[in-house]
């Protein structure tokens, strides 16, 4: 068999054409295309309608993740001191980043199997989503608390993998949806500082257009555009659902 030598190609580019003899036997038709793909968080922001300067996909499911479209390269002190590359985008001549909390969403999935049995009970009666439950009882104020959103290792900008979790100002007056909020609160704190160090490095973000389970909550989105828009030009965050 010939040995051809690999080469990196523009997402979206043709490969080649599957043999007629292997389509077959996996039950295809003749002439399909394999087509390059690209990373998963890249493909979701272009899937989403990030295609202009300006816009960001903010994903939120097991992660937090920031997926922006740049017009041109950037490097930075800023974007290299906390860990953020720039890379291809799928659309030619655009490029990206991507920054991301490990944390997450992780953090709501835990507070529901460790404190949110109500909830759950609730939604096998009534056939809502336990999630929807818990974030529309969150208190309408910020909450005393502050988190520390390091439930699992940290992603960008530190790449701490020893670091931990920590929840500061409890007091016995404190509510189970005032500290599930301050944990939503963490991780989108979190966000805002890899979002100074874009804006630092150049890349300007006016709208965020929001994916994954989290996209489905207005309060949620609510409280990342508040916490989001203290620093930034941000002018909103849309659910692309």
């Amino acid at each position: 068999m010939e040995q051809v030598a690999a080469k990196p190609l523009q997402s979206g580019a043709i490969v080649g054409i599957i043999p007629d003899k292997i389509a077959a036997g996996l039950g295809l038709g003749r002439g399909v295309k394999v087509v390059a793909g690209g990373h998963d968080q890249t493909v979701g922001a272009l899937g989403a309608g990030i295609t202009e300067p300006g816009s960001s996909m903010y994903a939120t499911g097991t992660v937090d993740c920031f997926c922006p479209a740049l017009s041109e390269f950037r490097q930075s002190s800023e974007l290299y001191n906390g860990n953020l590359s720039c890379y291809d985008f799928p659309l030619p001549g655009t490029y990206t980043t991507v920054a991301y909390s490990l944390t997450g969403g992780n953090i709501l999935k835990w507070f529901r199997d460790e404190f949110g049995q109500t909830e759950i009970d609730e939604a096998e009666k009534s056939g809502k989503d336990p999630y929807s439950i818990l974030v529309d009882s969150i208190p309408e104020e910020p909450t005393n608390l502050l988190v520390l959103p390091y439930f699992t290792p940290s992603g960008t900008p530190y790449f701490d993998t020893s670091t931990r979790g920590a929840v500061t100002g409890l007091s016995l007056s404190t509510t189970r949806y005032e500290f599930m909020k301050a944990l939503l609160e963490g991780v989108a704190y979190e966000m805002r500082l890899n979002l100074e160090l874009m804006e630092k490095s150049g890349m300007l973000i006016n709208e965020f257009i929001a994916t994954g389970g989290g996209a489905k909550s207005v309060k949620w989105n609510q409280l990342r555009t508040m916490l989001s828009a203290i620093i930034s030009n941000l002018v909103s965050i849309r659910s692309s659902t």
